[in-house]
């Protein structure tokens, strides 16, 4: 089968911006509900939990994959050829754990589940964000503005100031299955 073209113009951008917005308010909201804590059935703290991996996992994704599929939209979409590449910074340790982590704990049924403590299990969300968050500034700071739907900065600070004023809040939730 031949290999489709990719479409990533200003337009096609413009347009799959609305859900680069939703990737990102859901993990700002999952962080700060997860932030927020209280006494909430297990099930719902996993399920929150799950969300913002999911959520983390297509963010990071999105900052340093190529694009697998041609309807995938990735961060290097939106620049010239090989400038995000030079913009952004390797992968912290953190992110490229949790990115594994991900992988293997949440996406997939694998054997590396097996055997893990309840510290093993814990997962650093309020850590995890504020990097991915400080992924995302990066981005939208350096974004051409003619990719990108008017009003994109002021929403960006808004967002992202929330998970800065959650970062100052303990990092609890129960444990992930």
């Amino acid at each position: 089968m031949a290999k489709q073209k990719r479409k990533s113009t200003d337009e096609v951008l413009i347009g799959s911006t609305d859900h680069l917005y939703y990737e990102v308010d859901m993990l700002r909201e999952t962080t700060k509900a997860m932030a927020k804590g209280g006494s909430l059935p297990w099930v719902v703290k996993n399920a929150l939990l799950e969300s913002f991996i999911i959520h983390m996992r297509g963010l990071i994704s999105f900052v340093y994959y190529s694009p697998e599929h041609p309807d995938d939209v990735v961060a290097s979409d939106y620049f010239d050829e090989g400038e995000w590449a030079e913009l952004r910074p390797a992968m912290t340790a953190l992110i490229d754990e949790s990115l594994k982590r991900a992988n293997k704990e949440v996406a997939h049924i694998t054997t590396f589940r097996v055997g893990k403590t309840l510290d093993q299990k814990h997962w650093r969300f309020l850590e995890i964000a504020v990097d991915v968050f400080s992924l995302l500034r990066l981005f939208f700071d350096n974004v051409p503005p003619s990719r990108m739907p008017a009003g994109y900065q002021g929403w960006y600070e808004r967002a992202e100031l929330h998970v800065v004023n959650i970062a100052a809040v303990t990092n609890t939730i129960g444990r992930s299955t």
